[in-house]
């Protein structure tokens, strides 16, 4: 299971976990916005989607994760690599 988190430069970065070591974490749940607005994987993984809609459901989702203490949260459009047929199937 991959988890984001707020990296030292403001930013996000993914950490995998396996197994049943799975840290407490904060999960959004939102409506997608229109194609091409939500932050995904490949964006995160390159560095790139700050300019899209869903960064700031990203943003708001961290901020409040770490207001409620937990420094790690999920958002299905970026934590789930959807180019993996079978990481896409796994997660459905």
């Amino acid at each position: 299971m991959r988890l984001l988190e707020f990296n030292a430069r403001g930013g996000f970065s993914l950490t995998e976990f396996v197994g049943d070591d799975i840290p407490p974490y904060a999960i959004l749940s939102h409506t997608w916005g229109a194609d091409g607005e939500e932050v995904t994987f490949k964006d995160l993984v390159e560095g790139t989607g700050k300019s899209k809609a869903g960064y700031v459901k990203m943003r708001f989702c961290g901020k409040q994760a770490a207001s409620d203490r937990l420094q790690y949260f999920w958002v299905d459009t970026c934590c789930i690599d959807r180019s993996s047929s079978a990481e896409l199937t796994e997660a459905v």
